[in-house]
């Protein structure tokens, strides 16, 4: 009987591991080019908003997601597009 537990266990966890590798693939294809995704990245990112004056000390946890590419931000003002800051509308 123990031996039936760990064996439904193990299948279980081994089952759940390869479900979420699979949806989770999924997820990291962004919709732009400018966009990468991570699996661990700043809930403080930056925007054409915050951009000169970045967020300091971001407490919040990692978010899973598509992010800016390095050298841009976020313009909520245009779709939530990511443009090099000279494009941010002042």
């Amino acid at each position: 009987m123990k031996f039936n537990t760990v064996v439904c266990t193990f299948a279980i966890l081994v089952f759940c591991s390869v479900l979420e590798n699979t949806l989770g693939q999924r997820d990291r294809r962004c919709r732009l080019p400018t966009e990468e995704f991570l699996r661990c990245g700043t809930a403080c990112p930056l925007t054409c908003d915050n951009y000169q004056r970045p967020p300091r000390g971001c407490i919040l946890p990692c978010v899973r997601g598509c992010f800016c590419r390095r050298g841009l931000v976020r313009d909520t003002r245009r779709g939530g597009r990511c443009v090099r800051p000279s494009e941010c509308r002042r």
